[in-house]
């Protein structure tokens, strides 16, 4: 059983089933614009991502750039530092594309999360590809299509951080829930077993002021956001040494839909 606050019990509901926890999740997005989903994700199950991310971790090279996204690519491992991007950043990403095949049993994981974000999010998916999404504000291009990127996002100990921003731009369909789940939690969060931070973690903007959302957040959980609300990652541990050989800091799974190119 889980007790919440009131406060928790504002924006938080507690996963069952899918058929019980859509109509919940809808009603808390449409009055605050996130939603988190509690213990989603099994702890059998978390510890299994976890150690994935562990072995992809040690074993990936680490690239610069990752440039564009392309259909069939390969899984890939990136270290971004620095305001190259649409909002500045310290973190690493390491990709699971669904059509790799060592990736099936992590997608049979996760399969749960891409269900529930669908549902709200009116889209469906067939052989990889979305069909029935809208481009952001441009026509559709032929050689472009839309399929499923997720990506573990470290924040690294020592200041890992994201700059405030939104996910209402050209890189995604419109009208689609990005979701993150919790992988590692601040170390205060008792119940729960992957506590790897102290400090810093993820926020939300309510009524012009920062929301921290990892008050409320353990690990297994998820939290889906609106497009258009301004969020981001205060930094992570900034007043311990950087060692970017570690996977440690604040580790999630992001899920997005992506534009990917056909060639």
């Amino acid at each position: 059983m889980i007790l919440m606050s009131n406060e928790q019990k504002k924006y938080c509901v507690i996963f069952k089933n899918l058929e019980t926890t859509i109509p919940e999740v809808k009603k808390k997005l449409r009055e605050n614009s996130f939603c988190v989903i509690k213990k989603i994700i099994l702890k059998k199950d978390l510890n299994y991502i976890h150690g994935l991310f562990k072995k992809r971790f040690k074993s990936m090279p680490e690239i610069r750039r990752s440039y564009d996204w392309k259909f069939k690519m390969k899984d890939f491992k990136r270290l971004d530092v620095g305001d190259s991007y649409k909002n500045s950043r310290f973190s690493r990403t390491i990709t699971f594309s669904e059509w790799n095949k060592n990736n099936n049993e992590f997608y049979n994981i996760v399969d749960k999360i891409i269900k529930v974000r669908n549902a709200l999010s009116n889209v469906k998916k067939n052989f990889f590809i979305y069909d029935n999404v809208v481009p952001f504000k441009r026509k559709h291009n032929k050689n472009k299509i839309f399929c499923d990127l997720v990506r573990m996002l470290q924040y690294p100990t020592g200041g890992g951080f994201l700059t405030q921003h939104n996910d209402f731009e050209k890189n995604y369909p419109e009208k689609i829930f990005p979701a993150i789940l919790t992988v590692t939690s601040r170390k205060k969060r008792k119940r729960s077993h992957l506590s790897t931070y102290e400090k810093g973690g993820l926020y939300f903007i309510k009524n012009n002021k920062k929301m921290n959302v990892e008050d409320m957040m353990d690990s297994g959980d998820l939290v889906l956001f609106d497009q258009k609300i301004s969020h981001g990652v205060n930094s992570v541990d900034p007043h311990k040494k950087i060692k970017l050989n570690e996977l440690n800091g604040r580790i999630t799974l992001a899920f997005s839909v992506g534009v990917f190119s056909k060639k």
